[in-house]
C-alpha cells in the first residue's frame, strides 16, 4: 500500500528526491521460486493445476535498473524465474483484468512510476534470434490472417486513442504489411540483464519481423491453428511504444470474436471505426 500511495502522489516529489529514488533500492521486485527453496522474503502461490510447478514469490527492494516492467506474459513465463520484475495486482486483477477500473488505474499508476524511475519493459530487454524452414505458398489461412489483423486493428486502436503508436493502420494497408508462412519457426531469446545472463530456444507460432523502415512482417508456422494470443502479443510489441500486459489479451480477444460479438460488448461498427483511420 505505501508503494501505491507514493506512486499516487509522485508528482509532487522534487527534482532531488526523484534523482536518490533513481539509484536506491526502494522498489520492490518479484521473481518465481520453487516451493523447496525456503527464503523469509517468499510468499505462496496458490497451487495450479496438476503437473504445473509449485512455486512460490521472492520479493525484494531493488534500484530501479534492477527491475523489468511486465508487458508480455509469454517472456514472464520464460523468464520469470530468473529476473525480479513490477508487481502485479492479481487480487485486483479478477477474472476480466483491464475491464476491473480500479485494478487499470492502480496498475497504471505502479507502472508509471516504475518507468519514470528508469526501469525497462520486459519485452525490451530479450534478444531475439530466429530461424525457419521452408516457406509455404498458396496458403489460405495466410491471407485469411493478414485481412483479420488489418479488420480488427482499428478498433484495437480506438481504445488506445492516447497511446503513442508505432505505425499507423493506414500506412501497414498500403503493402506495409506481409503474412508469411514457414513449416516452422525456431526462435532463441536471450537476456543479460541486473547480473543474469540466460538463453533459451523453442518453437513458436508467430512471431514479428521488420527491418529498419521497412514493412512490416508477420511470420506464421504451419502447425495447424494460429495462437492468436502469440499474434497479439508480437502486434502490440511492435505497434506501442509502451504497453501492457492487457493490452495483448484485448487484442487477442478482439482477433478472436466475431463482430457481432464485439458490438455486444460495446464496440462500435468496424467500418464507422476504420474510417477514423
Amino acid at each position: 500500500m505505501e508503494l501505491r500511495k507514493i506512486a499516487i502522489t509522485s508528482w509532487s516529489l522534487t527534482h532531488t528526491t526523484l534523482a536518490r529514488l533513481k539509484t536506491s533500492q526502494i522498489l520492490v521486485g518479484s521473481r518465481c521460486v520453487q516451493n523447496q527453496e525456503h527464503d523469509q522474503a517468499t510468499e505462496c502461490v496458490e497451487g495450479g493445476e496438476e503437473g504445473e510447478k509449485d512455486q512460490k514469490l521472492e520479493y525484494k527492494l531493488l534500484a530501479p535498473n534492477q527491475v523489468a516492467i511486465v508487458d508480455n506474459t509469454i517472456a514472464l513465463e520464460q523468464f520469470g524465474e530468473e529476473i525480479f520484475c513490477a508487481p502485479q495486482d492479481d487480487t485486483l486483477e479478477g477474472e476480466h483484468g483491464s475491464l476491473c477500473p480500479l485494478y487499470s488505474m492502480l496498475t497504471l499508476e505502479i507502472t508509471a512510476f516504475y518507468r519514470s524511475l528508469g526501469c525497462k519493459q520486459l519485452s525490451d530487454l530479450i534478444k531475439e534470434e530466429y530461424q525457419t524452414t521452408q516457406e509455404t505458398y498458396g496458403n489460405k489461412a495466410t491471407q485469411g490472417v493478414r485481412s483479420l489483423v488489418l479488420e480488427r486493428l482499428p478498433l484495437f486502436l480506438y481504445k488506445h486513442a492516447t497511446t503513442t503508436t508505432r505505425v499507423s493502420p493506414s500506412w501497414l494497408k498500403k503493402g506495409n504489411f506481409i503474412v508469411r508462412t514457414f513449416e516452422k519457426i525456431m526462435v532463441t531469446k536471450s537476456i543479460d540483464f541486473a547480473g543474469t545472463k540466460s538463453s533459451k530456444s523453442f518453437g513458436t507460432s508467430a512471431t514479428i519481423r521488420r527491418e529498419g523502415g521497412g514493412p512490416v512482417q508477420l511470420w506464421l508456422s504451419n502447425n495447424g491453428q494460429v495462437d492468436m494470443h502469440e499474434v497479439a502479443v508480437s502486434l502490440c510489441h511492435l505497434l506501442l511504444q509502451t504497453h501492457k500486459v492487457t493490452d495483448a489479451l484485448l487484442f487477442e480477444i478482439l482477433l478472436s470474436k466475431d463482430l457481432h460479438a464485439l458490438r455486444n460488448r460495446g464496440y462500435p461498427g468496424n467500418y464507422k471505426i476504420i474510417l477514423l483511420f
